[in-house]
């Protein structure tokens, strides 16, 4: 799972300097992390995803954070990325995982998009059986994070 983060996140770093749009990316792993049970293409495409989301949605000289932490005593990896871009407002919050739904706001608007990213990451993490939230205070600048947990691989499964 941390390798596939620290590419992800070299991944957004070379685009936020080939586009001249700085961007703060950290990735923060708890010491010992478990293997995740999972298609590891599959994995890497539901980080991508939620990373280019925070990158497309946070202004230039903006934060992104992705961490990797076990949760559930241990039965899961839980993946958190934060950012300090626009927010999604709390009336949204419940429909972004919804085919098509891009909300009001008119920078999301702005940005280009089809509204399928997140209902595939859904989709992809429900696949795992996993779980996938939201969670922002929908004021600008305070941003979001998206997480989601995978069950860690254990033998004898």
């Amino acid at each position: 799972m941390r390798d596939v983060a620290e590419d992800v996140i070299a991944n957004v770093l070379r685009r936020s300097q080939d586009e001249n749009k700085p961007m703060g990316l950290s990735l923060e792993v708890e010491p010992d992390l478990p293997r995740v049970y999972g298609d590891i293409d599959r994995v890497r495409q539901i980080v991508n995803n939620l990373v280019e989301n925070a990158y497309h949605y946070t202004p230039e000289n903006g934060r992104i954070t992705v961490q990797l932490h076990a949760v559930n005593d241990g039965d899961d990896v839980q993946v958190d990325v934060r950012d300090n871009g626009v927010g999604i407002a709390l009336e949204d919050q419940a429909q972004v995982f919804e085919r098509f739904y891009r909300g009001e706001d008119p920078l999301v608007l702005a940005t280009p998009g089809t509204g399928l990213g997140l209902p595939i990451v859904r989709q992809l993490v429900e696949m795992h059986q996993g779980r996938i939230w939201v969670e922002s205070t929908g004021k600008a600048g305070e941003g979001s994070s998206f997480s989601f947990t995978l069950p860690i691989y254990k033998t004898g499964k």
